[in-house]
């Protein structure tokens, strides 16, 4: 896998796990939501920080 592509392959992952972290605090019953969305914020910052290396 090239370079480039290694890190539009991160920077495709980081956007999905954002979005999906939007998507879980935004369930009004979904039990641990301010947990999930700390914990997949997290992996989507981590996922951005190593798209930005690579």
């Amino acid at each position: 896998m090239s370079r480039k592509a290694r890190c539009q392959h991160l920077l495709e992952e980081s956007g999905h796990s954002a979005l999906s972290t939007i998507e879980i605090y935004n369930k009004p019953g979904f039990k641990f939501r301010e947990e999930s969305f700390f914990i997949l914020m997290v992996d989507a910052w981590k996922l951005l920080l190593k798209a930005s290396i690579f």
